[in-house]
């Protein structure tokens, strides 16, 4: 079934923020479109400013865009309930008391709902892991997946906790051209979503969901292939899955944890085998491990790591050391400004013997007042490659000068 975007869509479209040369925003069948002649729209980057915007009766749509790696708390507010809020924070952790006429979360890399009766809108990025968890015996109105390309959940996933749910799931195929939206069958509380994307792959997906709005099994038939079933803990979160796909037959997952923390991740297959084990200091935040290791085998093909990570007070990594299965050291350091945005990142490589392997590499950030990186300097013992970014108004990346 595919339907035409809302004149408001387009409205969106033309205005909002751009990440990835994409934009994902519009009404994507969550409520019914307000016939408003002028829409006010603004950007806020703290939820001070968020709360004086929610407070101005001019202002129909928010745009929440901070690249700073901060915790936020938005405040509930009987005000929000006429407002858009458009979240592009993608080194956030976001926790929501407030009810909005809708939320789109276009980039985050944690996010809590903590109050019922929200419309949200998902941006699913299939290259980035995003935390998305609705507390305890909290609901969801509508919970709508939106994808430029493929969805696998196993690697991106919410969380329902005890007690929460989700009243109605859907899955979108956002176009270069038009919407496609997945159809339901409520009798056996289904969602089929078919169509080609913009690369002229054909994709099918099935999803069956249980009676509180999670993944029970996911299906894809066109392109790359699978077929697995999920299975959750007492808590909400994912802790098994079993099935095949096109690379691996008899695939089956295993997560154990203890509490919030992660502590393994194992997936066998036929021809496979993966491993993730994460350490953790006493009192250490969940996000926090100090040590992860990481080991593949796949037919004659071996590899694996053990990275070592410090932290700061506000549990940003400082650095981080890799040491390779196959002997080769790398270390990574990173600086931050008062505003908890990363200035500097500084990269040095070694052989098996501990030897460094050529020059540095040094990565230089420059910010604008409102947080958009501006200028990215990258630099290679006498080479220097600098990138320029330019935005309007709304934080559009709108041109880049040089060479990405």
């Amino acid at each position: 079934m595919k339907k035409k975007m809302s004149n408001l869509s387009k409205l969106l479209l033309a205005v909002l923020f751009v990440l990835a040369g994409v934009v994902i925003s519009g009404k994507i069948g969550v409520k019914a479109d307000t016939d408003k002649d002028e829409i006010g729209i603004v950007r806020v980057s703290n939820t001070k400013q968020l709360q004086k915007a929610i407070n101005n009766p001019d202002i129909s749509i928010i745009i929440f865009k901070t690249r700073e790696m901060d915790k936020f708390t938005i405040k509930a507010n009987e005000n929000a309930m006429n407002k858009t809020l458009i979240i592009d924070a993608p080194n956030a952790f976001i926790v929501n008391k407030a009810v909005f006429y809708e939320i789109y979360l276009h980039d985050v890399i944690s996010y809590t709902e903590s109050v019922s009766g929200n419309y949200i809108v998902f941006y699913f990025n299939p290259d980035r892991v995003q935390k998305i968890k609705v507390a305890k015996k909290k609901t969801v109105e509508k919970f709508t997946f939106v994808t430029l390309s493929t969805f696998d959940e196993r690697y991106n996933c919410y969380t329902l906790s005890k007690g929460a749910k989700i009243n109605n799931v859907n899955m979108v195929y956002y176009g270069a051209d038009d919407v496609v939206y997945a159809e339901s069958d409520e009798d056996n509380n289904t969602l089929s979503l078919k169509y080609t994307d913009n690369d002229k792959n054909d994709r099918s997906y099935t999803v069956q969901l249980d009676d509180r709005g999670r993944i029970k099994r996911m299906i894809s038939d066109a392109t790359f292939n699978f077929d697995y079933k999920f299975k959750y803990n007492k808590n909400g979160y994912k802790i098994k899955f079993t099935g095949d796909d096109d690379d691996d037959k008899n695939c089956k997952y295993v997560c154990t944890m203890k509490g919030d923390y992660i502590l393994k991740e194992t997936m066998v297959s036929d021809n496979s085998t993966y491993e993730y084990e994460y350490f953790f200091e006493d009192g250490a935040d969940f996000r926090c491990p100090y040590k992860v290791t990481y080991y593949h085998k796949r037919g004659d093909l071996e590899e694996g790591w053990t990275k070592t990570y410090t932290y700061d007070s506000k549990n940003r990594v400082g650095s981080c050391f890799t040491e390779y299965l196959t002997g080769e050291k790398e270390k990574a350091v990173t600086y931050y400004d008062s505003k908890d945005f990363t200035v500097k990142e500084v990269y040095t490589y070694y052989d098996e013997a501990g030897e460094q392997i050529g020059d540095i590499l040094t990565v230089d950030y420059e910010y604008s007042k409102s947080g958009d990186i501006i200028k990215r300097i990258t630099t290679i013992g006498d080479v220097e490659t600098v990138i320029i970014y330019e935005y309007n108004e709304y934080g559009e990346c709108v041109n880049i000068i040089g060479q990405e």
